[in-house]
């Protein structure tokens, strides 16, 4: 169980690490330019209705939004009416950049007239916001075991300041970790310290 912990806590700082480096890249490059990824498709077609899920960036603040309605089309940046022949697909668009969306908004909006129209949910975070937090997730596991280390490197030398001689018994299979105390002769001294030395073959 704790093997797979590790492996699953490896595996998130991993994912964490290659989240870190693309928020990079892309704070960068959205200072120049501005990009819009999404998806566009039926949500019911029997009743006309249409949906649209995606992401954009633009000078250094990224725009999360969803959108339903009976309009057709695909980039909310960009809405020039209903494309009734749309059919439901991905989409990635760049340009130059310009005036960037203000952060920290969370809007909801609706549009249209003559029987047509849509709502639009968006939210607007600053690239550095999410930077920050990939970061985090990225050296938090480090961060822990260093913790870890020097805490019971503190319990070691306090029981050493004490006198006790923290060695394991020969059945611990578990590795290093809080086990009886045994002075020399092998006598169980009733103290619980963590173990100096590697676990015994």
């Amino acid at each position: 169980m704790k093997r797979l912990l590790r492996i699953l806590l490896y595996s998130m700082m991993v994912v964490s690490l290659m989240l870190w480096v693309a928020t990079a890249l892309l704070w960068v490059r959205a200072r120049s330019h501005s990009d819009i990824v999404g998806w566009a498709g039926w949500k019911d077609e029997q009743a006309g209705l249409w949906q649209g899920r995606g992401v954009g960036s633009k000078g250094g603040v990224l725009t999360f939004y969803g959108f339903s309605g009976t309009y057709q089309f695909d980039d909310p940046s960009n809405v020039q009416g209903s494309v009734t022949a749309m059919r439901p697909h991905f989409f990635h668009r760049a340009g130059t950049e310009s005036r960037p969306p203000r952060a920290f908004r969370y809007e909801v909006s609706s549009y249209g007239g003559n029987g047509l129209g849509f709502g639009i949910r968006t939210l607007t975070l600053p690239l550095w916001l999410i930077f920050i937090a990939f970061a985090g997730a990225t050296l938090l596991l480090p961060s822990l075991r260093l913790v870890r280390r020097a805490v019971a490197a503190r319990r070691r030398r306090r029981s050493e300041r004490r006198g006790f001689a923290p060695i394991c018994d020969d059945d611990v299979v578990g590795g290093c970790g809080a086990h009886p105390v045994r002075d020399e002769s092998g006598a169980a001294l009733g103290r619980v310290a963590p173990c100096a030395l590697p676990r015994r073959v």
